[in-house]
């Protein structure tokens, strides 16, 4: 039998960053999963998302510098041909550091297999080799949402499909590619193949922008939308993809609920995941789950004072409180805060919404919509644009008129990454727009 003080199960974005600094602060750690340090983080998402948008962007500036030229456009078409191998090597790059980094504490220990909970204090690890017990005074779940809730299209198991956990990889390289709804996920994968030279198609069931991203400030969405088109990106609404088959041609032919057809070399699909975590145990000691995580209080807290669930697989996370549940966890644990430097964003969370977009052409949007504060407050509603005196980039602040009291604020383009933490400051301090005015000019002018 093995035993720690505390024992993470899942080593991906959440587990690490929850492991390194109680192995930093002389704590015993067992860290657990099925799969290899890293876990859908490193090796799928986000951290392959990061390097291919890195990638992206320095091919979209070179495109414009040199598409017309006949010597270099070819030497361009060859190297991103070689981006998926570069991904690879930096994926394998960062994985020998994460060892590395734990390689050099006595007091952690890797286990690789598939735990489940016998007890409220013992855990069974098994792998295809061996079989451990562990016994933890703590511990913490850090699994991902693991059951894919597939679209109700006809043909979609018959298909190959990029999503979230295939795209970043850049495997192959499609001439077009479709993506089937107008989501946040969506308009970032799209921004990200358009700036690799894919011609990118956006489908929607919606009538308009709006009714398809009604949380989103229109301004900001507008703005990113505009750049899209610049890059030869089609947007087609009404269309609701009911069905998908492929042609003679194995060409990908995509059927709306009218019957209009329209065919695709390659198609996006934004799949929402679920969560099951059956093998688990989690009914034996009597903690209780759904589809959307595991019951937990806000500090991801379960009915049992000593297991905590954080990231992800909590039934309390949303994207801006996830970061925020983790620190104060860690906060909690070592009296102290080492963080990963790329496992972890700096803002934590918000009272309200929260949308970023990271591009080459960034946008956010906080709190209130000016189309949701007018629906909720009226004629009180009043907006202030501040613009770059060089880009077409702007702040838009959404306030009530007889307060003062910021509802909302978004950024788009160049000002975005300098403003967007001031902005979640105005919203999470509830301050008056005439103050964040004067610290907005100020950045504006110093920016």
């Amino acid at each position: 039998m093995l035993s720690c003080e505390y024992l993470v199960i899942g080593a991906g974005q959440t587990g690490l960053t929850i492991c390194q600094p109680l192995v930093k602060t002389g704590k015993t750690v067992i860290l657990v999963d099925q799969n290899q340090l890293g876990g859908s983080f490193l090796f799928t998402k986000e951290f392959p998302k990061f390097l291919l948008r890195e990638e992206a962007t320095k091919f979209a500036h070179s495109l414009e510098h040199f598409k017309n030229s006949t010597e270099t456009f070819p030497i361009l078409l060859k190297h991103r041909k070689s981006i998926h191998s570069l991904i690879s090597q930096a994926i394998q790059q960062k994985t020998q550091e994460i060892k590395s980094f734990f390689q050099g504490f006595s007091n952690f220990r890797f286990l690789r297999g598939v735990a489940e909970f016998t007890s409220k204090s013992l855990v069974e690890v098994n792998s295809e080799s061996e079989k451990n017990i562990v016994n933890f005074k703590q511990c913490v779940l850090a699994v991902g949402k693991d059951q894919l809730v597939k679209p109700d299209i006809a043909g979609i198991e018959t298909i190959d499909f990029l999503y979230q956990e295939n795209c970043f990889l850049f495997q192959l390289v499609p001439k077009r590619i479709a993506f089937t709804e107008l989501t946040l996920e969506t308009l970032e994968v799209a921004a990200i193949y358009a700036d690799l030279g894919v011609k990118v198609d956006i489908l929607d069931k919606h009538k308009n922008v709006q009714e398809a991203l009604p949380n989103l400030d229109q301004s900001v969405i507008n703005f990113f939308l505009k750049k899209l088109v610049t890059q030869a990106v089609d947007l087609t609404f009404n269309f609701d993809t009911k069905e998908f088959k492929y042609n003679r041609k194995k060409e990908l032919v995509l059927k709306d609920k009218e019957g209009k057809k329209l065919t695709f070399p390659q198609v996006y699909l934004s799949i929402p995941t679920a969560f099951s975590g059956k093998s688990l145990g989690l009914n034996k000691i009597d903690i209780k789950a759904d589809k959307h995580g595991i019951v937990t209080d806000p500090l991801g807290k379960t009915v049992h004072a000593h297991i905590y669930a954080l990231g992800d697989c909590s039934n309390q996370t949303t994207p801006e409180t996830k970061a925020f549940m983790i620190q104060e966890y860690i906060k909690n644990q070592t009296d102290r805060q080492h963080l990963m430097q790329i496992l972890v964003p700096k803002k934590v969370g918000l009272a309200g919404q929260y949308y970023f977009l990271d591009s080459r052409f960034p946008i956010c949007s906080i709190g209130l919509s000016q189309h949701i504060a007018t629906q909720k407050y009226g004629n009180s509603v009043k907006t202030l644009i501040i613009r770059d005196n060089y880009t077409d980039s702007f702040v838009k602040v959404v306030y009530r008129d007889i307060t003062g009291q910021i509802l909302g604020a978004s950024s788009a383009g160049r000002l975005c990454p300098y403003t967007k933490d001031l902005l979640i400051e105005a919203i999470q301090n509830q301050w008056r727009y005439q103050d964040l005015v004067f610290k907005l000019e100020v950045y504006t002018r110093l920016s």
